[in-house]
């Protein structure tokens, strides 16, 4: 059945003009939404805030005390702590910019490598970072990172036991994994998202700082308050 209503053409013109009118104005709030979100996220990240904590102090010591991370063994009192995984981009470009500035300051650079949850890694991957957990071999992460790409290192890679249906290599993985999580509870406590890299080191008064992605504020700030104590 047919109403047998027909809207005149000028009714129809103001019709399709408010539609359209009504269609950019949705286009222009998703796309302020979407640039509003981006700056905040990207503001955050790359912004340099350096952050010290107060809360949950003693439970990061220990936290950090039991990380399987590697180091050069520069020192055994200045030292920084970076939490990454392998193909994260900024985690990539600190390595092989800020490391060795602060290694020239006589920090210890100290990795701990997670391995994110399968599908999101490759088992290339886990199996390096079971290998790390296992023997802390400094030479093998340098050498994990020496490209940004990690599949020249997966193409040559040393004989290295598989850590996916290996028991005790997946359990390395898992506990890992634990950590990482324990550690974003206490940078959450004291009002901090967990990001990659996150940065962690003592200033000289003794205090924890944090620092999350690669910014040239921030780390000028690492360089500075490390090379004090």
């Amino acid at each position: 059945m047919h109403s047998g209503f027909s809207p005149s053409p000028l009714s129809a013109l103001f019709y399709n003009n408010a539609m359209q009118k009504r269609s950019i104005f949705i286009k222009l709030i998703f796309a302020g939404f979407v640039l509003f979100t981006a700056n905040n996220a990207l503001g955050y990240i790359l912004g340099g805030k350096v952050k010290t904590l107060t809360i949950q102090v003693q439970a990061l010591e220990t936290l950090l005390g039991e990380m399987a991370w590697v180091s050069p063994q520069i020192s055994d009192t200045r030292a920084l702590y970076k939490i990454s995984f392998r193909t994260c981009p900024s985690c990539i470009v600190y390595h092989q910019t800020e490391f060795p500035k602060l290694q020239d300051l006589g920090v210890d650079t100290r990795l701990f490598m997670f391995a994110r949850n399968t599908p999101r890694t490759k088992p290339q991957e886990r199996t390096v970072v079971a290998e790390l957990y296992k023997n802390r071999d400094w030479k093998l992460a340098q050498d994990w990172f020496a490209h940004k790409s990690p599949h020249k290192f997966y193409a040559h890679m040393p004989d290295i036991i598989t850590a996916d249906n290996n028991p005790e290599r997946t359990a390395l993985i898992k506990n890992g994994q634990r950590q990482i999580m324990e550690l974003s509870y206490i940078l959450k406590a004291n009002q901090i998202e967990l990001a990659t890299p996150a940065l962690i080191w003592q200033n000289k008064s003794g205090e924890w700082r944090v620092a999350i992605g690669n910014s040239k504020r921030s780390n000028a700030v690492i360089r500075k308050e490390l090379s004090e104590t």
